[in-house]
């Protein structure tokens, strides 16, 4: 704990395994983009993205609909089963 609050973590102290993948992910209200890379070269990497219906981008909440009734995390949970 001393260690902790001298220096930032590292991931590979939290998981004790090296990392052979990286993912970034962006969701909003228009869709979502992701990015899947692997560290090791064990595959090629992937980008992909997905424009959600007109539906659901317009009951997502934002500055400009803020009586929306779909949250930015209700996409991020869509994005991890996607």
């Amino acid at each position: 704990m001393r260690d902790m609050r001298r220096r930032p973590t590292h991931v590979n102290e939290l998981v004790h395994q090296s990392i052979e993948d990286v993912g970034n992910m962006n969701v909003s209200g228009i869709g979502v983009r992701r990015a899947w890379m692997s560290v090791i070269g064990a595959y090629n990497n992937v980008v992909w993205r997905v424009e959600w219906p007109e539906e659901i981008s317009n009951l997502a909440v934002s500055t400009t609909n803020p009586e929306g009734t779909i949250f930015n995390y209700d996409l991020e949970m869509e994005e991890i089963l996607l």
